[in-house]
């Protein structure tokens, strides 16, 4: 188990030391292509860690509907009550579908097309084994995308990188959702 700390009733100081790391996928945070396509990228974690895996739109034209399977590793727990919509695509409804195997459908649909042209469009929690094995890197596969009535759009799958635990070791991890040049960090 993870450390929990409490901040007390006065103030206090946090030293935070940070290693960059940089990430094993290329064009990492997801850089415009021009082309319509639903993309993952790498996301890091730690054994036992419930986290958040999103998936991305880039649209260079207006959509309203998507769809997307989404293959996660096998022991790997996903809460498919709880997956969240980012901004860019509020006002549409998502309909979450379990293929078996760990393998869900997403799709959302609206009457209005995703705010902006690339980003982030749900997260997925995640929880990652307790057995899975630090330093490993774990593919997650994206199938079967499709835009409004286009298919076979092109996808490109993630991965979730599970990283070893230091000793005593405070672990924090942040993630943001950016609509409208505004950056949300969770």
């Amino acid at each position: 188990a993870l450390p929990i700390y409490t901040m007390p009733q006065h103030d206090a100081m946090l030293t935070a030391h940070y290693t960059f790391s940089p990430p094993t996928n290329p064009e990492e945070p997801g850089e415009t292509t021009g082309q319509l396509r639903i993309y993952a990228l790498s996301t890091t974690g730690s054994v036992g860690q419930h986290l958040l895996f999103p998936i991305y739109l880039e649209n260079p034209q207006a959509v309203q509907s998507m769809s997307v399977d989404v293959q996660l590793p096998e022991g790997f727990v996903v809460d498919s009550e709880n997956i969240t919509l980012a901004a860019r695509a509020s006002g549409h409804q998502l309909t979450v579908t379990n293929r078996g195997s760990n393998a869900y459908r997403l799709q959302l649909e609206g009457t209005m097309g995703f705010t902006g042209n690339n980003g982030k469009v749900l997260d997925i929690p995640v929880t990652i084994p307790t057995d899975a094995e630090p330093g490993h890197s774990y593919t997650v596969t994206l199938s079967r995308g499709l835009a409004n009535t286009q298919q076979n759009i092109p996808l490109r799958h993630g991965a979730i990188y599970v990283e070893q635990q230091h000793e005593n070791g405070l672990y924090a991890r942040f993630t943001y959702d950016k609509v409208d040049d505004r950056v949300r960090f969770t």
